[in-house]
């Protein structure tokens, strides 16, 4: 139920019952209420070009929006500023040129604050969905005690394969869910962005609502014991290429992102092995509850599991050891994780989950991706078709940065994008590097939204922006950097 106020919309707390109904096999991570919202008809407009809009959902700890169309005139732009009048997100016309659907990520609070400037007549905003979110920060990074961070110890010969697991949040019909996932590489060695993970992931997800589901990168504490993990890097939207189901496959998912992965995000393409050869330790990482990435070791081999209910020769078994800094385990949110050899290589994606702090002894049981690697007709439902395009039947590939070839020839994306942030006592320094060189234009926006500086650059392979820091006051800064279809945005603090 809402109330509508001049240019406010008022949502009650979902019904308790709904939140313990939802599919318990996932991490809930939010509850989805119906909004059905256009823009343009609720909000409040102070000027000719000017309309403002304030969502509330009482007692919520963190909200998002799902757009069912977005399309914004050219030189529009739409901002969302947190409870706290704060800026968080800026789009602009051409984030999402083509219009369509769109979904921004969670933003602390109770509150959302939307503002528009620009031409509403070829402008279309409604807002589908909103995300509740019950749980805070501290009840999300909740895992269980015995967990261990991936940067202690235990983490320390893993650092590349780390930096290619995933945290998925992914929106189904009635609420969004916490899974774990992977880069793997393929044997084009291209960098396509395939995401192995669970096939109980998405169960009740549409395509569409793959489109609005979002890819984190980097979410980890600096180090052992710290607690200063940020969910800064992500890339919106993914599409199914190759499932298996948990009743009569391995459960094995296989999604490609929309978007290019950022370059500066460091992504790792892990390497996989399809063989049912005998694999003597190694390691899972993963994202348990939704929390950042946690490590969990094996010493033993793994096994083929033959318990009831699981297709024959699908899954492996396995059982993890204490080490020095806990006794890792998977838990919710851990689904879709991958289960590395000895070698580094992924052999599966966990499916079912046994094991826990107070039973840390009692097995757990990953999909193998060798089961659905091509004995099916179907290619939707066949690992080979898409991670052994070039029919080499490698046993295994070793993982990659990119450009993911370890040959001379090197495949380059259409269009990449990296930009390196350098930000000293005095100045902040940009570095753009563009592999097709396209106008680039700047914009760097205080928390209130204010435009404080702004420069375009003509096409150029490298772009070096600098602008003073002195003049402006001290504090958080929004920076957004365009150059054809590509965008970026960070968060810059200015200490003078």
């Amino acid at each position: 139920m809402s109330l509508v106020l001049n240019g406010q919309l008022t949502y009650e707390q979902p019904d308790s019952n709904l939140i313990s109904r939802v599919n318990e096999q996932v991490e809930i991570a939010s509850i989805l209420i119906n909004a059905d919202v256009d823009f343009f008809q609720k909000a409040l407009k102070n000027e000719e070009n000017f309309s403002q809009l304030e969502i509330e959902v009482k007692d919520a700890k963190f909200l998002n929006v799902y757009f069912d169309e977005l399309k914004l005139s050219q030189n529009s732009i739409l901002k969302v500023y947190n409870e706290n009048n704060q800026l968080e997100v800026v789009i602009q016309s051409n984030s999402n040129k083509n219009g369509g659907l769109y979904a921004i990520q969670p933003i602390k609070g109770s509150v959302l604050k939307f503002v528009f400037e620009g031409d509403q007549s070829n402008s279309k905003i409604l807002i589908g969905e909103i995300g509740y979110f019950w749980k805070s920060f501290d009840e999300i990074s909740s895992s269980g005690w015995c967990e261990v961070d991936i940067n202690c110890s235990e983490g320390e010969e893993w650092k590349n394969q780390k930096n290619g697991v995933v945290r998925l949040l992914i929106k189904t019909n009635t609420s969004t869910v916490y899974c774990s996932g992977t880069l793997v590489n393929n044997t084009s060695r291209d960098c396509k962005p395939y995401i192995l993970s669970a096939d109980h992931c998405v169960d009740n997800v549409s395509p569409e609502n793959l489109q609005q589901s979002l890819a984190y990168f980097n979410y980890e504490n600096s180090s052992c014991g710290e607690d200063d993990a940020t969910l800064n890097n992500f890339v919106l939207g993914m599409v199914l290429r190759a499932s298996t189901s948990f009743y009569n496959g391995s459960d094995v998912l296989l999604l490609e992102l929309q978007e290019e992965i950022p370059l500066e995000y460091n992504p790792y393409y892990n390497g996989w092995n399809k063989s049912n050869a005998i694999f003597s330790g190694g390691v899972c990482i993963h994202h348990p509850k939704g929390d950042v990435k946690k490590i969990s070791t094996y010493t033993s081999n793994l096994t083929t599991a033959d318990e009831n209910g699981l297709t024959e020769n699908a899954f492996w078994r396995v059982n993890w050891v204490e080490t020095t800094n806990g006794h890792g385990v998977t838990e919710q949110g851990s689904s879709g994780s991958p289960i590395f050899n000895h070698e580094k290589l992924v052999v599966g994606v966990l499916s079912v989950g046994t094991s826990y702090c107070s039973r840390p002894e009692d097995s757990d049981y990953f999909g193998k991706i060798s089961h659905p690697w091509d004995s099916q007709l179907d290619s939707n439902s066949r690992l080979d078709v898409w991670l052994d395009p070039t029919h080499t039947n490698e046993e295994f590939i070793t993982g990659s940065y990119y450009p993911c070839n370890d040959t001379m020839v090197h495949y380059e994306p259409r269009d990449s994008m990296l930009v390196r942030l350098n930000p000293t006592q005095d100045r902040i320094s940009l570095y753009i590097e563009q592999l097709i060189s396209n106008s680039v234009e700047v914009f760097l926006y205080d928390t209130s939204g204010k435009l404080i500086f702004k420069k375009e650059e003509a096409p150029s392979n490298l772009t070096v922006i600098e602008f003073p820091t002195l003049n402006i006051r001290n504090g958080l800064y929004i920076l957004h950097v365009y150059a054809g279809n590509k965008e970026r945005t960070f968060k810059v603090t200015v200490v003078n």
